[in-house]
């Protein structure tokens, strides 16, 4: 799914439009998609750059560097959505944080015990 500049940070602001119909979305289903091949930009025709969309470290997204569109995969709209939504609950990203970071080495660490 293709975003130009400035929408994908939009895709939350409830000044708005809903973006839960974007999140359903028609795929072929039968046409294969290389993920390691890089993208060219469908308005500038240069590689795209990809990086990660936040500080999470969560969802690479492919960036145009010339005019800062963004395509995303199938299942980052909604990992981008999901992980906003719990941006706004510093408690609940805070836990989720720790879970990821440190839940395999406490684990294990019980374990051994």
């Amino acid at each position: 799914m293709w975003f130009d500049n400035f929408e994908l940070k939009k895709i939350n602001d409830p000044t708005e439009i809903d973006a839960t119909a974007l999140l359903r979305f028609d795929r072929d289903d039968l046409r294969l998609i290389d993920y390691e091949k890089r993208r060219r930009c469908p308005k500038c025709d240069v590689i795209m750059m990809r990086h990660f969309f936040s500080e999470r470290r969560e969802v690479e997204v492919d960036e145009c560097p010339s005019c800062g569109g963004v395509w995303l995969d199938p299942g980052e709209l909604t990992q981008i959505r999901r992980e906003r939504r719990e941006d706004r609950d510093p408690e609940e990203a805070a836990k989720n944080y720790f879970n990821r970071v440190f839940a395999e080495g406490l684990k294990a660490r019980r374990a051994s015990r």
